[in-house]
């Protein structure tokens, strides 16, 4: 049986069974875990003062159309709650903040979530043909910059938007943003997609 198929079938005996719940504890409404600390590009700094549970978006890494159930295992197994899985390769997770360092072999970005009610996505979408900016705001979003004469544009979308418009046989690409991450002492530098928020300054700086 292939790797997928296992962690499917162990995820959904794990539902059946009641030996465990495949979307983590039970912990009420998210809005009690809002945060705004982040972590990504291998930088967390915990302040002394922070709770013991916080509200995050995880960017996960490969490019997919949405979180595998490997991934989604993972945050479980570090104590996570399952709050949403996006339609592109995202989770929105309630999680121990000592927990969230586990996530970097899996995650590129680790942001706090300062709207539990709030589900639009930082996209970057392309298209064939002119008019895309059009169909992205008829789809409730909005476009923030144009550029690829046209085809190309950063946008803040619903997250209930994307299926339509990967479906959309104009669509070329929809990506989550890039950053440039410098590692280590060498200087060499990688690209993380991760999604930018309002409240970026309040991130830890990347290093």
């Amino acid at each position: 049986m292939p790797r997928r198929s296992r962690l499917s079938a162990l995820l959904t005996a794990m539902a059946l069974f009641g030996c465990a719940d495949p979307t983590g504890p039970d912990r009420g409404d998210p809005a009690q875990y809002v945060t705004s600390l982040g972590f990504f590009c291998s930088v967390w700094t915990l302040p002394a003062s922070a709770p013991t549970l916080g509200l995050f978006d995880i960017v996960l890494q490969g490019h997919r159309e949405g979180p595998s159930d490997a991934h989604v295992l993972r945050i479980v197994r570090l104590g996570g709650t399952i709050v949403h899985r996006f339609n592109v390769n995202q989770v929105r997770a309630i999680l121990p903040f000592r927990s969230v360092p586990g996530l970097a072999s899996i995650a590129f970005q680790v942001s706090g979530v300062p709207n539990a009610l709030n589900t639009d996505l930082r996209l970057s979408i392309g298209f064939r043909e002119a008019g895309g900016g059009g169909f992205i705001a008829q789809l409730g979003g909005q476009v923030r910059t144009t550029s690829a004469g046209g085809l190309a544009f950063s946008a803040v979308v619903p997250d209930a938007a994307v299926p339509t418009l990967r479906r959309d046989p104009r669509t070329t690409f929809i990506e989550l943003p890039v950053i440039a991450c410098v590692s280590g002492t060498t200087g060499e530098r990688s690209s993380c997609p991760i999604r930018r928020q309002r409240h970026s300054p309040a991130m830890h700086t990347i290093r």
